[in-house]
């Protein structure tokens, strides 16, 4: 058996994947004789896939052979038994990094069914969980069927069976996304170029973006050298700073100018833990009901997750461009209202998840006309 992860990864043709999978592996090795003796999926599971996850006898005929084909190869048996306990047990699943769906190369176009099987195997875990956690199972297992559309849109477009949207799946496993009141919930790691600041006397926010990142003159943010009209800065002098300042509209200032942060204090910087939050579609989604919903938010995750001490709420959604209020007013638009209750920070221009939210349908067409 290869002993090194990355040998083993190149092995199986496995795709690009986080850089904490090599410090996972070396602690993974004490534990994996006792991780692999058992079946990689409980054999008695299978007869409950179609009332969890809504799948067809056809693709769980095909998830019973995989199984069986990872427990008789002892590489990738160690493999999956790694890639899952590295995702729902090495650390808590908020803390960790985005990943690609693990499909190895070796399995042909079967590659995808190795992780769906990655997700499902995760699921007595998560009930157990809800149990001890005293959790109704009812909630949290709705998301549990994410996981046949996902598979399905895969087939669709691959002709196989896999899993699209892999990380946003494996959250769906897990005990941590459930709903507060209208909104939905789980916890995040906070990653994004900017730090956030409250004045020790007035009480108003201060946001700052990092240095070296690059923006288009409208203060969003470029994705390439040539789209940039400016690079942010950051100078120190003592507590004194040169930096690009965000406007709570969403927009980073093009012009940087000196604070002094011993009149602030800092709300939120890197690797804080906050709860992000997801808006179902219908209707709702007004102003009381997301207060209510941070209200309920709050004491549904310090009752159930003590160990989570979030420092505030997070959306990554079309729903706060900060281009809308360019098209929409306030008077005519709860989007507008919702968005001048919140602190907006420019992240990325994303035209498909605007398509597909708005539109229902998988990309812009290349004539905007259309």
């Amino acid at each position: 058996m290869t002993n090194t992860w990355w040998t083993l990864q190149n092995e199986l043709r496995l795709p690009d994947l986080p850089d904490y999978l090599g410090p996972a592996w070396t602690r993974f090795l004490p534990l994996k004789e006792e991780l692999t003796r058992v079946p990689f999926i409980n054999p008695v599971d299978f007869a409950l896939y179609a009332d969890w996850f809504g799948f067809e006898d056809g693709l769980i005929n095909q998830l019973k052979a995989m199984a069986s084909r990872i427990d008789a190869d002892a590489r990738l048996k160690t493999v999956a038994v790694f890639l899952n306990w590295a995702m729902f047990s090495s650390a808590p699943f908020y803390k960790l990094p985005d990943m690609n769906a693990p499909e190895p190369g070796i399995l042909g176009e079967d590659k995808g069914l190795f992780s769906i099987l990655l997700l499902t195997r995760q699921v007595p875990h998560t009930l157990l969980d809800l149990d001890r956690r005293g959790i109704a199972r009812a909630d949290v297992m709705k998301n549990f069927k994410s996981l046949k559309g996902f598979a399905e849109a895969y087939k669709k477009r691959e002709g196989a069976w896999g899993m699209d949207l892999y990380f946003w799946n494996a959250l769906c496993v897990t005990p941590y996304l459930n709903t507060a009141h209208h909104l939905r919930f789980n916890p995040v790691t906070f990653d994004r170029p900017y730090t956030v600041y409250r004045h020790r006397d007035s009480g108003d926010l201060l946001c700052l973006a990092d240095g070296g990142e690059g923006y288009h003159r409208d203060g969003l943010p470029a994705k390439t050298k040539a789209d940039t009209a400016f690079t942010t800065v950051y100078e120190n002098k003592g507590e004194q700073v040169l930096v690009h300042r965000v406007s709570p509209s969403g927009f980073v200032f093009s012009a940087p100018a000196w604070f002094d942060l011993r009149q602030y204090e800092r709300l939120v910087d890197k690797h804080d833990v906050l709860l992000s939050f997801h808006i179902p579609t219908g209707e709702g989604y007004t102003v009381d009901n997301c207060r209510r919903s941070f209200d309920a938010a709050l004491a549904f995750f310090k009752r159930h997750f003590p160990e989570i001490a979030p420092k505030g709420f997070y959306c990554d959604s079309w729903l706060f461009s900060p281009q809308l209020p360019l098209m929409l007013s306030p008077e005519e638009s709860r989007i507008i209202q919702i968005q001048r209750e919140t602190f907006m920070i420019p992240l990325y221009d994303d035209m498909e998840n605007f398509a597909t939210f708005v539109y229902q349908i998988d990309r812009m067409p290349e004539n905007k006309a259309d």
